[in-house]
């Protein structure tokens, strides 16, 4: 029974241990996370501004996770902690100069988290290996002029990993290294999906149409084919 108490006792001691080095590593995270995230976010408002967001401003809220229930004390204050520590992180933006700083969750449109995420993404990369990563119509509400940072932007990060982007418009679309077109029909009161690789003048065709080609005839289509060659051209110089 002594020996019982004593190897309960030695337990508590060790778990008291691994837990203060449990806090006091969530409180060096947390002291660096404070310490870079201003120039973090300087670099990413930089980098994401040219994406048609010319007014925007982010700054990332550092507190720590309260919870009564929690493991450590950070700050004084009693917290929940997990593999990424014991914060909570917030990326506030706001959209235009003088407006008021929200979450990007709430004063973002679909688009313009999109165009963040994008920025992140890449600055994320720049650290190491990234995962698949899919856009959807990440340039929505663009024109094809304000779009072009954007592509440049997706073509950067794919360099690091592989990058799926459904997009609308030639000059994002022109910049993928292999270009998907995505029927969807109905046969026989379903509905199917088909995908077919695009290549040499497929392609082509394809930004034509993207262009407005189809509608346009004679000298039209054939400005809107020109325009899909110069745009695949400064894509593959791009690469």
């Amino acid at each position: 029974q002594k020996n019982a108490v004593s190897d309960i006792e030695d337990l508590k001691a060790e778990l008291e241990t691994v837990r203060l080095e449990m806090a006091n590593a969530a409180m060096d995270l947390h002291l660096k996370r404070q310490a870079s995230a201003p120039a973090l976010a300087v670099k990413a408002e930089e980098l994401i501004r040219p994406l048609a967001l010319n007014g925007l401003g982010l700054k990332f809220n550092i507190e720590p996770d309260k919870n009564a229930s929690g493991d450590v004390e950070l700050d004084g204050k009693v917290c929940r902690v997990d593999d990424r520590g014991a914060d909570k992180v917030v990326l506030l933006a706001r959209t235009n100069r003088g407006e008021s700083w929200n979450s990007v969750s709430e004063v973002a449109s679909g688009g313009e988290k999109s165009r963040i995420y994008l920025g992140l993404s890449v600055l994320e990369a720049e650290t190491g290996i990234t995962p698949l990563l899919l856009f959807d119509e990440i340039d929505a509400g663009l024109g094809m002029d304000n779009a072009v940072p954007v592509a440049r932007l997706l073509h950067r990060l794919s360099r690091r990993g592989q990058v799926l982007c459904i997009t609308h418009l030639p000059t994002v679309a022109a910049v993928g290294d292999n270009h998907l077109k995505v029927h969807k029909a109905v046969s026989e009161g379903r509905t199917t999906v088909s995908v077919e690789p695009l290549v040499g003048t497929r392609r082509v065709d394809e930004l034509a149409r993207l262009l407005g080609g189809e509608s346009g005839g004679g000298n039209n289509r054939e400005a809107q084919v020109a325009y899909a060659r110069q745009l695949l051209d400064e894509g593959a110089a791009s690469a």
